[in-house]
């Protein structure tokens, strides 16, 4: 309290700001996690439910989507945290110091792979091709181009099995474009994050989510369905939320 009172008027102001932003931003992931946890779920039983039934038997045989894999995973730990049927196998795909980062932190083996090489390393790593896999692109899409996610959905629907879902969380709307991180030079972008609180981005992508469903669909993918921000805000309690896209094969 008596180190409070030492500071500024304005410099506690500041503080307060970022305090709120950061909340804010806890509170958006966390709405993100949930969901896309809850997804994965419903994912999973249907695609068990639906192939045990095609083949005449029970929702616990082994039928259905065996494998995810996490594209983008950065910190994730569904593997570990997620209770996963048994002989499940989950897959993460990111930069090499990434994912060697992560296998520091979490003392497990961490495999990386180039863009290039991603399809042939995850297969020799265990990806069984012929087998339905679920998608996962949590805060991915948006960092890359139109054209580049549109080659990327495109690949991804070419070359998974029916059966196969996605799973992706739309990129920022137009009107958040104004809090792209546009300066070049390091100094000034720091002066510009230390007087204000709000949060820079660095997406190249920002567009409304029904585009990014309609992506979606082009690139060959099914049933894609939206869980827009007003589902999710009414859902969770909350002042916002990133909206969720849904597609299967």
């Amino acid at each position: 309290m008596v180190l409070w009172k030492c500071i500024l008027v304005e410099e506690q102001q500041r503080i307060l700001d970022w305090a709120e932003q950061r909340a804010k931003i806890s509170r958006f992931v966390a709405v993100r996690t949930a969901e896309l946890d809850a997804q994965i779920s419903i994912a999973l039983r249907s695609s068990g439910s639906s192939n045990a039934a095609a083949a005449g038997g029970s929702v616990g045989s082994e039928q259905g989507i065996r494998q995810i894999l996490l594209l983008g995973s950065g910190t994730d730990t569904r593997a570990w945290r997620l209770p996963w049927p048994p002989g499940f196998k989950v897959f993460e795909v990111d930069s090499p110091a990434v994912l060697a980062f992560k296998a520091r932190v979490l003392s497990a083996a961490a495999a990386a792979a180039t863009a290039a090489e991603m399809w042939a390393s995850l297969v020799s790593s265990g990806l069984d091709a012929a087998q339905p896999v679920l998608w996962l692109l949590e805060g991915f899409i948006g960092y890359l181009t139109v054209p580049a996610s549109n080659a990327l959905l495109a690949h991804l629907a070419i070359k998974s099995a029916p059966g196969s879902r996605i799973l992706i969380t739309a990129p920022p709307t137009p009107d958040r474009l104004g809090e792209a991180a546009a300066i070049d030079n390091a100094g000034a972008a720091a002066a510009a994050a230390a007087e204000s609180p709000k949060l820079q981005l660095h997406h190249s992508t920002f567009e409304e989510p029904t585009e990014t469903l309609s992506r979606l669909a082009a690139a060959g993918w099914r049933d894609c369905q939206l869980l827009d921000e007003q589902q999710l805000v009414a859902k969770y309690g909350v002042e916002n939320a990133q909206p969720i896209l849904v597609g299967s094969l």
